[in-house]
């Protein structure tokens, strides 16, 4: 039980950083309702918490931060 309540602390610190370093500066470009805004902010912390082994090395580089960023932003933004 310790073993699971610690990675979800650690997960939880990851997808905080994520969320602040990460998700935000893509989120914030866009103009749009709180309710949608919050329902991103919810689905990335989520997702976030679940992979969040995978977001250290981006939240920790800021070169892959930026990639990260950059594809995110293509991925989620953008229909082509």
């Amino acid at each position: 039980m310790g073993l699971i309540s610690a990675y979800f602390i650690c997960a939880a610190i990851v997808a905080l950083m994520a969320t602040v370093d990460l998700y935000r500066p893509v989120i914030q470009k866009y103009e749009m309702p709180w309710d949608i805004r919050a329902l991103y902010y919810f689905v990335c912390i989520t997702l976030g918490t679940l992979a969040a082994p995978l977001l250290i090395y981006p939240c920790v580089s800021k070169v892959k931060g930026i990639e990260f960023r950059d594809s995110f932003e293509k991925a989620v933004f953008e229909n082509k």
